[in-house]
C-alpha cells in the first residue's frame, strides 16, 4: 500500500489558507513560546520634602496675645527652634538662604514635622525686629518642647542676658536650651560651623523623648 505523501497534503491546504484538518487539534498557546521579560530594575525610594512651614491650616484661636501668623506653630513638639530673624522668616514664608538652609538640616536629621516647631524671641513692627522676651516664654509655655535650639548670639543674649555666648547644653529655669552657630555665619557654605551645628543636632533623637 503507497502511503500518502503527507507533506504534499499539507503544502496544499496551506496554500489555500486552511490551517488545520477537520478533527486535528491547534497547537496549545503554551506551547508556544513566550517573550521574556526582563526585570525591571528597582528604583530608589524618592526621600520626602521638608516643609519648615507647618502643613495644617491654623485653628480658630480667641488668644489675641499671639500673632496670626504664628498660630501654625502653637503646638507641642519635641524641640522648639529660633534665632533672632526668625519672625522676619515666619513673615516672608522662609523664601530665603537660612529657609534652605534650615531645611536641608531637617531634612539630613531625618524628623518628622511633629519632632520641631519655630518660635521667635523678637517681633516686627514695620519690617523692624526687636526683642521680644514675652512673646517667646508664651510660646515656650504652650508648645512644652523637650529641648530648646537657639542659632547665634543676638538670640541668646536676649534669654541669657549676663552669660557670655558659647555653644553647647544650657540651663533656662527648668528648660534646656542648646546655643548653636548663627544661621548667617553658616552661609553660604561655612564647612567648620556647619560640621559643628550638625555634631551637636545629631546628638538629639525624640526617639528618646
Amino acid at each position: 500500500m503507497v502511503q500518502p505523501d503527507l507533506s504534499f497534503y499539507q503544502s496544499f491546504l496551506r496554500a489555500h489558507g486552511i490551517k488545520y484538518i477537520l478533527g486535528a487539534r491547534p497547537m496549545p498557546m503554551s506551547s508556544l513560546k513566550q517573550p521574556v521579560k526582563k526585570p525591571v530594575a528597582a528604583q530608589p525610594p524618592v526621600q520626602p520634602e521638608v516643609s519648615l512651614q507647618p502643613t495644617d491650616p491654623p485653628k480658630p484661636t480667641f488668644n489675641t496675645d499671639i500673632p496670626a501668623a504664628l498660630l501654625p506653630y502653637k503646638r507641642p513638639a519635641y524641640s522648639l527652634w529660633s534665632y533672632y530673624e526668625l519672625s522676619l522668616d515666619i513673615e516672608q514664608g522662609f523664601t530665603n538662604s537660612r529657609g534652605a538652609l534650615l531645611n536641608n538640616i531637617i531634612k539630613s536629621l531625618g524628623w518628622p514635622q511633629k519632632d520641631y516647631t519655630f518660635w521667635p524671641l523678637s517681633s516686627l513692627e514695620q519690617e523692624k525686629q526687636f526683642s521680644d522676651r514675652a512673646i517667646f516664654f508664651k510660646g515656650l509655655s504652650l508648645i512644652k518642647p523637650a529641648y530648646v535650639f537657639i542659632f547665634g548670639a543676638p538670640a541668646y543674649n536676649i534669654l541669657f542676658k549676663n552669660k557670655d555666648f558659647s555653644y553647647g547644653v544650657h540651663t533656662l529655669d527648668e528648660h534646656v536650651v542648646v546655643a548653636l552657630p548663627d544661621l548667617n555665619s553658616l552661609l553660604p557654605d561655612n564647612r567648620i560651623l556647619k560640621g559643628l551645628t550638625w555634631n551637636i543636632l545629631k546628638q538629639f533623637s525624640s526617639q528618646r523623648y
